[in-house]
């Protein structure tokens, strides 16, 4: 207790699931039965209880007024309808209870025993008989069962689905959630009127009640109850014994009865609902409040084999204002998340949602556990991390994504497809996972890098039925937004920008794709595609080589390799000293080469930054870039034009600088200009042994500043 009314319960901290589900299910049942105005928050990793119900009296609800909800399912083998096993003796016990407290308990009990009489079973349902029990389990029995009925099971038009969070309708394997929490009410509870209000389980009478330590150490973890070997199931992964479990080779599973009984009633919140998913073509999905598919980006521990037979993930919301419980069952009723106009469908998806704030306000925090085989074939509730509900500057451009990512994802998790789409699918929600948490500039170019990556797999193979189409859902708004103030970051965006009305985008030579209407389509590879595996300096020489070609073919003056934003003279003089990243380079360009940039109304002013700083620039780069230019050189409107020439790149490829140079000096001497570079001599044209392997490449990067270029190699007009 820290304050007036309010009642710290260190005993239930939000980790594990248990602890989660425990505070829940204290908050429903004190607001139910003992104080309706109870409040509840969470804070310093513990539930706070907003009540009038001092320490003794909440003790007190719990130990002697306490009515337990009706949990059973006759539809499970284990549930005790079926043996007379340990299961089948509990359910016989409680069924013969006096207790007042179980009275809606017996009832309910003795009308799923009609259901199942009247349906005529013997033996536990099997698929369509199960679906039929369940629509005349949810039609007759009392209502005091709805809230678990709900949470466990949705009956859709095709058939019955069940809540992640239960398992599979109560049940995880062999293990019956309902005859286990009969079981532990069994030892905490009196069944018959005449027994004490404190009951001992039948193993330790004459010892100490240990039902009210076991309830102090559930709620406040005060004491050190023994506890009892008995199975915890999925929800609290270090209690549930096996190899490694303690001292010596195996443990035994252990559990405090009230952790139990608690943390099961604390699943009632959240009763699922049939949606109907926009865009689904109609059919009905059940839907579970905050639980989506599972996926692997952001846990840091999960194998993609893991993803592949885990059951859901669930996300969790921690709020520190005073909350009632009407409040509380809303949040879970609603219990959705949306991206845009949908509602969320993986964790990558709900961590979007997260970061743009499309979820119910009043979230501070939400934590995220998987439920994932690692006990045999049973699960487990593995936490994965939590995420601050707060606004990334950004997300909106993330959301252009997903129609994208929606097919990289089918692709990706297709167990027959190569396993470098799934490499890249992880690559890519990884990235997204991380700018939802961080939000930093950094973490959107990252994701901008493995979007890159994953267009550059895409691109390359077959194109089967299912295969993503090219990438063209970016805005240009991610030019800036991505902008880390280097030059590599300029001169990639500067590559990535190249267009001519005749010969395309710069993409046409990046990867087999074709311009239709409006938008790009996978094409068969011909000879326009330059691109391939090697480094990035071939790759740039190869392109520029290509878009000569094309450029003769369609009969132009110029180089077909205008920027939309062109670099700065500063930015390509880093290029040649070798000052930038070229494998970043490279992400980056595939990447930037995937926006809309016939949507880029307001180039970035990159260009203004630079042309304070200008270096001294290689002269024989300045040379050679006078014939690769889209607006050629010419000395009047009537002088022939300087054009590209494609022996000058032969020479450069051979590393044959001089040769390459003696080619420009012809060129420039025969359209008129005489260049300085004869004057000087070969001294003035040095390059060093950084500068050689870049120059092809370079002479790529599309510029602004000609007029600058042209001063450094060519006499002034008037001289």
């Amino acid at each position: 207790m820290n304050e007036t009314g309010c009642k710290l319960l260190t005993g239930c901290a939000p980790e594990p699931l248990s602890g989660y589900l425990k505070a829940i299910g204290v908050l429903r049942l004190v607001a139910a039965q003992a104080d309706p105005k109870v409040r509840c928050s969470w804070g310093g990793e513990a539930f706070r209880l907003h009540t009038h119900l001092d320490r003794a009296a909440l003790l007190d609800f719990f130990l002697n007024e306490y009515r337990p909800t009706p949990i059973l399912a006759p539809w499970n083998g284990g549930s005790g309808f079926w043996d007379n096993k340990a299961a089948g003796q509990a359910l016989t016990r409680i069924r013969n209870a006096t207790s007042a407290r179980l009275a809606p308990y017996v009832e309910a009990i003795q009308q799923a025993q009609l259901v199942i009489n009247r349906n005529g079973l013997r033996t536990k349902p099997e698929k369509a008989t199960k679906d039929r029990l369940l629509r005349a389990l949810r039609s007759e029995l009392p209502d005091s069962t709805l809230a678990w009925l709900d949470a466990t099971t949705v009956l859709t038009d095709e058939a019955a689905r069940f809540a992640p969070l239960l398992g599979t309708g109560g049940n995880d394997g062999n293990l019956d959630f309902t005859a286990n929490f009969m079981q532990r009410l069994d030892q905490v509870i009196p069944l018959d009127e005449s027994l004490p209000n404190n009951p001992r389980p039948r193993a330790q009478r004459g010892r100490t009640d240990p039902s009210r330590a076991w309830l102090e150490a559930a709620l406040f973890g005060t004491g050190n109850p023994a506890l009892l070997p008995a199975a915890t199931g999925q929800y609290h992964p270090g209690g549930v014994g096996g190899a490694n479990a303690t001292q010596g080779f195996e443990g035994t599973s252990l559990v405090n009865p009230w952790d139990y009984i608690l943390m099961l009633e604390g699943t009632l919140v959240f009763a699922g609902a049939v949606a109907r998913r926009l865009g689904g073509h109609g059919r009905t999905r059940a839907s579970f409040p905050f639980t989506v598919t599972t996926s692997a980006a952001g846990s840091g521990t999960l194998a993609g084999s893991e993803v592949q037979s885990a059951r859901a993930e669930v996300w969790l919301p921690l709020w520190t204002q005073p909350a009632t419980m009407s409040e509380v069952g809303y949040l879970f009723a609603e219990g959705r998340a949306q991206v845009g106009r949908r509602q969320v469908r993986t964790g990558v998806d709900f961590a979007r949602a997260v970061a743009g704030l499309g979820v119910s306000r009043g979230i501070d925090t939400f934590l995220r556990y998987g439920f994932v085989k690692r006990n045999g074939l049973a699960y487990l509730a593995v936490p994965l991390g939590r995420i601050t509900v707060r606004a990334r500057p950004h997300i909106r451009l993330v959301d252009h994504l997903h129609p994208w990512l929606d097919a990289l994802r089918s692709i990706g998790r297709d167990p027959q497809a190569p396993a470098r789409f799934a490499r890249t699918l992880r690559e890519v929600e990884e990235s997204v996972f991380a700018y939802c948490q961080r939000g930093e500039p950094d973490d959107l170019q990252k994701v901008l890098i493995a979007v890159g990556r994953a267009e550059r797999v895409l691109s390359v193979g077959r194109k089967g039925p299912g295969h993503p189409a090219p990438l063209l859902h970016l805005s240009p708004a991610w030019l800036t937004a991505c902008d880390d103030g280097t030059a590599t970051y300029r001169v990639a965006a500067a590559l990535a920008s190249i267009y001519h009305q005749e010969i395309g985008a710069v993409r046409l030579q990046m990867e087999p794709v074709v311009w239709q209407g409006s938008r790009y389509t996978w094409a068969p590879e011909g000879p326009s595609v330059t691109w391939k595996g090697g480094d990035l300096l071939r790759n740039l020489a190869a392109v520029l080589e290509r878009r000569c070609l094309e450029g003769a073919r369609h009969r132009l003056a110029g180089l077909p390799a205008a920027g939309r934003i062109p670099a700065a003279l500063a930015d390509v003089h880093a290029f040649l000293e070798g000052l930038v990243e070229d494998d970043r380079l490279t992400d980056l360009l595939w990447g930037l080469a995937t926006l809309r940039w016939a949507e880029l109304t307001d180039p970035p002013k990159w260009g203004g930054r630079q042309a304070e700083t200008v270096p001294t620039l290689s002269r024989t780069y300045a040379l050679l870039k006078c014939l690769f230019l889209p607006t050629p050189l010419r000395r009047s409107p009537d002088s022939p034009a300087v054009r590209p020439d494609l022996a000058l790149l032969s020479r450069l490829r051979a590393n044959d600088v001089t040769g390459a140079v003696q080619i420009a000096c012809r060129r420039l001497r025969a359209a008129g200009f005489t260049p300085l570079a004869s004057r000087h001599g070969p001294p003035a044209l040095a390059v060093t042994a950084a500068q050689q392997p870049r120059l092809a490449a370079a002479l790529l990067i599309p510029v602004w500043e000609t007029e600058k270029l042209k001063a450094l190699i060519l006499p002034p007009a008037a001289e």
